[in-house]
């Protein structure tokens, strides 16, 4: 419902439509069925690449290192159980300090 389908589809030139929240959502092409939006723009969008790849390293600006699924890791041939640790730890610190300042 808003998983990765949606974002490959972004990702390859084609509009999403997700419902409920996603990563991506703010990228363009990507349509909130919360929002209502017509078949016809949401099928009409056309997407920029150029202005699509400016507004994904945007988003990835807030984006760490860490993996969470085990699958991931198991794809991963150079995956340090250690290192992922040492990541993520980082990266919830990191989080937790951002939302109590």
């Amino acid at each position: 419902i808003a998983g990765t389908s949606g974002f490959e589809a972004v990702c390859g030139g084609k509009n999403a439509l997700y419902f409920g929240q996603t990563f991506y959502q703010s990228l363009p092409g990507v349509f909130m069925w919360k929002d209502k939006p017509s078949l016809e723009s949401v099928l009409s969008f056309k997407n920029d690449f150029d202005t699509l790849k400016k507004e994904f390293e945007s988003l990835s600006y807030y984006y760490g290192e860490g993996v969470l699924d085990q699958y991931y890791a198991i794809a991963d041939k150079k995956f340090s159980e250690s290192e992922n640790q040492k990541n993520v730890t980082y990266l919830v610190e990191k989080l937790i300090g951002h939302y109590t300042d």
